[in-house]
């Protein structure tokens, strides 16, 4: 089962995908509008041949933007989509890259997708 992890920030949506139980990070996407990132993620579903979608909901002012994004997702894509509690998702991935020595600028580019990558091992862990 191939399953596309969103983690949906203001400015960058980090992505990662599950092959099977292998999480690898898969890049980012600028939020513009909805209709373009609905379109991306539309996309990359199709490419990628995702079975689920699974998107981290945070607390505070942005759960309402993700909900509101998750179900305009299930109504343009024939694909189960799951919110699931990203507390913290953000600065774990930053401690990761600390951890491994990356640079600052580095840590920008890859902050969301590490995110993303994190939302789905504890979603696919949960699971198990």
């Amino acid at each position: 089962m191939n399953i596309l992890g969103i983690d949906y920030g203001l400015v960058n949506i980090g992505l990662a995908i599950a092959y099977d139980d292998l999480v690898s990070p898969y890049g980012n996407l600028k939020r513009k509008n909805d209709a373009v990132l609905l379109g991306k993620v539309l996309e990359i579903s199709k490419r990628e041949k995702i079975n689920k979608i699974v998107i981290g909901l945070p607390e505070g002012k942005v759960a309402p933007l993700v909900k509101d994004f998750s179900q305009k997702i299930s109504k343009i894509i024939n694909i189960k989509v799951v919110l699931v509690n990203e507390d913290l998702s953000s600065q774990n991935a930053i401690n990761t890259m600390i951890k491994l020595g990356k640079k600052r600028k580095d840590k920008k580019k890859l902050e969301h997708q590490i995110a993303a990558c994190l939302i789905l091992q504890n979603y696919l862990e949960g699971i198990s």
